[in-house]
């Protein structure tokens, strides 16, 4: 049996202190969600007694952390801060943000407000960060998504992220191999795919165990047998691969993830998948990846004008303080709000599809002779492509 530890929500001394800030300091504010709902957070540390965590100072127990974005009842007053001062300072360092920068940064979400009445229960979109990109810096595509009515749960994968900051104080930094060869990038990224995939496992065991307690906002509301989950870069990767390997996963879609292994490429799947890719990469990744099986459908949306990172939110933040000949190198992209729209939206239809069998005319060719074949669908920077079993 595992033990799974549930370690406090983020400090309201904290939000505070992001509310309290020098009026005259620059505001960042995230993209406004599209959904209906007002988006309530709350987070949690796991520690997974089945698994030894073998990276770091010294082996110990497997440790990640949940963080949930869901649909709340309003109003929005005290927004959760952007980012832990940790995290903020590593990634800043990283991408030469100022040190403040993450104070400046306006999300749109509360700790702690009651989770909505009108959506009972809660369908569930795991997601997965990309290689060394913390959970956080994806919040304008998981808040948007929560508005909409999902239980969006964000995955902190200790020693993938930056840095990961747990509720102790304690904190699990950036720890993975490097790698000289293409064979040996493809064994090391293959095993952190790996890692995420298990990791996933016990976040879905948890939320059972969250929805079967007593006296929790989420206790009887969550929907734990149909579960979508996605994910970016390595986090597509291990969406993907769940598809193969976790039962209550129905769906999947990879943003710019892939499958590692040559070996093993293209990855046949059973089930539906997204994948999303920013024009720029459409050669190296444009359905190379993954097929679809028996009974499966593979969709591939391209979004002229994206690249890697444009699925996140560094280019909204590193935007406001880049100068002039950054933003004029940068001028033929689509603009991140853009991009965020796009995806949220396709990721909405796409699970809403395959989880709630709801249809969309965002995910269809306009006619049975163009499958297969690459379609404007729905956004003029979107081509669309459908391939069936």
């Amino acid at each position: 049996m595992r033990t799974i530890w549930l370690l406090g929500a983020l400090s309201l001394a904290v939000a505070d202190a992001f509310a309290q800030r020098a009026p005259n300091a620059p505001r960042i504010a995230l993209p406004e969600p599209w959904g209906p709902y007002a988006v309530g957070y709350d987070r949690f540390d796991l520690t997974d007694s089945a698994r030894v965590e073998t990276r770091g100072e010294r082996p110990a127990r497997r440790r990640i952390v949940m963080h949930l974005w869901y649909p709340a009842r309003g109003p929005l007053t005290r927004p959760v801060p952007y980012m832990d001062s940790i995290t903020a300072g590593a990634w800043a360092r990283t991408h030469r943000l100022p040190p403040d920068f993450a104070d400046h940064v306006v999300t749109r979400a509360q700790h702690g407000l009651p989770a909505s009445d009108s959506v009972a229960p809660l369908p569930v979109l795991l997601f997965s960060h990309g290689r060394s990109w913390p959970v956080q810096t994806y919040q304008s595509m998981l808040q948007d998504l929560a508005s909409r009515g999902w239980l969006v749960v964000g995955i902190g994968h200790a020693h993938s992220e930056n840095v990961t900051v747990f509720a102790d104080g304690s904190v699990a930094r950036f720890d993975q191999p490097s790698w000289e060869t293409e064979a040996e990038r493809g064994h090391v990224l293959s095993g952190e795919v790996r890692t995420l995939v298990s990791d996933a496992e016990f976040v879905i065991e948890t939320l059972a165990r969250l929805n079967a307690s007593a006296g929790h906002r989420f206790t009887g509301r969550i929907d734990t047998a149909n579960i979508g989950y996605f994910g970016h870069s390595l986090g597509g990767a291990a969406a993907a691969q769940a598809l193969h390997e976790i039962p209550e996963v129905k769906a999947g879609a990879s943003i710019e993830g892939s499958v590692y292994d040559s070996a093993a490429r293209p990855l046949r799947l059973e089930k539906p998948v997204l994948s999303i890719i920013g024009g720029y990469n459409r050669a190296e990744l444009g359905l190379r990846d993954y097929r679809p099986g028996p009974g499966g459908v593979v969709l591939e949306a391209v979004v002229r004008g994206a690249w890697h990172a444009s699925f996140a939110d560094l280019l909204t933040v590193y935007g406001a303080f880049a100068p002039r000949d950054w933003h004029a190198r940068h001028r033929r992209e689509l603009a991140p709000d853009r991009v965020n729209q796009i995806v949220t939206d396709y990721l909405n239809a796409f699970f809403r599809r395959y989880l709630l069998d709801e249809p969309s005319l965002l995910l269809r060719p306009y006619s049975d002779a163009e499958l297969e074949s690459y379609t404007t669908s729905g956004y003029p920077e979107v081509e669309l492509r459908v391939v069936l079993w």
